[in-house]
């Protein structure tokens, strides 16, 4: 037999072995087991069921959530204060609300509990919703500019939703009254305590005795009426009043109850450093002016106040029209509502490129240095020149005939509208109220201020105010559609007076119409032929 020989691998093998292994993905998973199904694996964790059976066979109690009680509470050892910040653009932070006390808490759920009530209840009461609410808008930082006005609808829901009893609106009523008399009281002592005022001091005591003291109303009697009027016609003849009256005017701090004696020669101090070496300045400013708007296309307002302007009396060409006929005609203003119907819409103007003749005129209009003080002068003899055109009466009432309602200012007006729980309601149903975002726009509150006002006061002036904050809330969105049908009339009658100053009656009341069409309405909710028959009416 031949001797067996050692195995010697080949160097192939050999070099074959001594490679390197691939290194061992760490992520790679171990291979399971496929089991059948209803198999389960020895340690394997209970359900819930199996957990809650567990629980109860051990008699032990599940793991609930940790309770106030628990945690300590809100301000005590465990949790000093909950804090919710907002970061504006600029990184800085702003407390918006603050929770430190059980009635912050309690604050919190009930707000949560009564919005969730009225959500299911459609019956539900919101009044005390409702102030919750707006206390917590006006404790934010953001809407700190609406504060007065969100405590002004808070004092108006509170009104109505009580009911106020007769005695607290005489109360009321007593106080206003006794504000006026206490401000008239003052003026009058200011006077008879004046050194240069002391040949009048009989007069003007005379008058402060007199003052009437009646309860409600500051009704003023016959006798009180003839005692004033003799004083004010002193007093309109008084040097020493009338210098002091003018340095009032020059110092910006006039009494409301003396602007009716300020004389005619006095110059407000916003125009007293206005000099000019010549006249034609301000008149070669208005050509430049009428030449601009021409070649813009013009607009006839504008046009109309500068050419009463050029003119040396411009209460003339006035007189030509017919000033005595209705301010209102509901029937010739229902027939011109079927004409507006028919008529096309308003052709809207298209941007056209400027041309460098009007870019000329306009660059040479700039380079005057004093441009800035020949138009503040223009803006002043425009608004004398309109109170001389809208005038449409042959005299003005006596202010000592009217009453006392009459005489008084629009804002004091609004307030004592404001404690009366009818004119409320009555201005409540004037609000134009959006949902958010839309309900903090500026055009918005201009548009609700401008509807009070025009509530308490109908002059050209809170017209012009009107119509300007409604033409720029139109374009926002689902105003047309909230807009109340009060306060649909009210811009609609306010825009069909036919007052001189009125020039774009129509134009306004098409624009109007056209607003009503787009929300599905014909006209106006109170249309004018039903006014015509309570004006004939009236007239029979």
């Amino acid at each position: 037999m031949a001797p067996s020989r050692a195995y010697i691998p080949s160097a192939a093998l050999l070099r074959a072995l001594s490679r390197p292994l691939p290194p061992r993905c760490p992520f790679a998973l171990r291979s399971t087991t496929i089991r059948t199904l209803r198999s389960q694996t020895p340690g394997a964790q209970p359900g819930a069921k199996g957990r809650a059976r567990l629980f109860k066979k051990l008699g032990l109690k599940p793991h609930e959530p940790p309770t106030d009680h628990d945690l300590g509470g809100v301000g005590k050892s465990r949790i000093e204060s909950i804090e919710y910040y907002e970061q504006d653009s600029a990184g800085k932070e702003v407390l918006i609300d603050r929770v430190a006390n059980k009635q912050d808490l309690e604050r919190i759920d009930n707000l949560q509990r009564m919005y969730e009530e009225s959500q299911k209840d459609p019956n539900y009461d919101t009044a005390e919703l409702y102030k919750a609410s707006i206390d917590s808008i006006a404790s934010n930082p953001n809407f700190a500019d609406l504060r007065d006005e969100l405590e002004s609808m808070k004092r108006s829901r509170s009104m109505i939703s009580t009911d106020i009893p007769e005695q607290e609106m005489k109360k009321i009523d007593r106080e206003a009254s006794a504000s006026i008399r206490m401000e008239i009281h003052d003026n009058l002592q200011e006077l008879i305590d004046d050194a240069e005022m002391a040949d009048l001091k009989e007069e003007l005591i005379e008058v402060q005795r007199r003052l009437p003291e009646i309860e409600g109303t500051l009704a003023a009697s016959p006798e009180w009426t003839a005692v004033l009027a003799r004083l004010e016609e002193k007093l309109a003849n008084h040097e020493a009043y009338q210098q002091k009256v003018a340095s009032q005017v020059e110092d910006g701090d006039l009494n409301p109850t003396n602007e009716i004696l300020v004389p005619e020669g006095v110059v407000p101090p916003e125009l007293k450093d206005m000099q000019f070496e010549k006249a034609e300045d301000v008149n070669a400013l208005i050509k430049q002016m009428q030449e601009v708007l021409t070649a813009m296309g013009g607009d006839p307002e504008v046009e109309k106040e500068l050419e009463d302007l050029m003119n040396e009396d411009p209460v003339e060409t006035l007189a030509q029209d017919d000033q005595h006929r209705a301010e209102l005609a509901f029937q010739s203003l229902a027939d011109q509502l079927s004409e507006f119907k028919d008529a096309p819409p308003p052709e809207e103007l298209e941007d056209a490129n400027v041309s460098p003749e009007l870019q000329a005129k306009v660059d040479k209009i700039l380079e005057d240095p004093n441009l800035m003080e020949k138009l503040a002068l223009i803006k002043d003899l425009i608004q004398k020149t309109k109170n001389d055109i809208t005038y449409m009466g042959p005299s003005a009432p006596d202010p000592l005939n009217l009453d006392q309602s009459e005489t008084t200012t629009l804002r004091t007006r609004l307030k004592i509208a404001e404690n009366d729980p009818e004119h409320i309601a009555a201005l409540r149903r004037l609000r134009v109220n959006l949902l958010p975002p839309f309900n903090v726009s500026p055009a918005l509150r201009s548009l609700n201020e401008a509807l009070r006002l025009s509530y308490v006061g109908a002059n050209d002036d809170v017209r012009r105010v009107l119509w300007r904050a409604y033409f720029k809330a139109r374009t926002i969105p689902t105003l047309l559609q909230n807009i109340p049908d009060d306060a649909w009339d009210m811009l609609w009658y306010s825009q069909a007076v036919t007052w001189g100053s009125n020039q774009n009656r129509q134009n306004h009341l098409r624009i109007l119409l056209q607003d009503l069409a787009s929300v599905g309405k014909n006209g106006p909710p109170t249309h004018p032929k039903s006014l015509a028959g309570q004006e004939e009416v009236h007239l029979d």
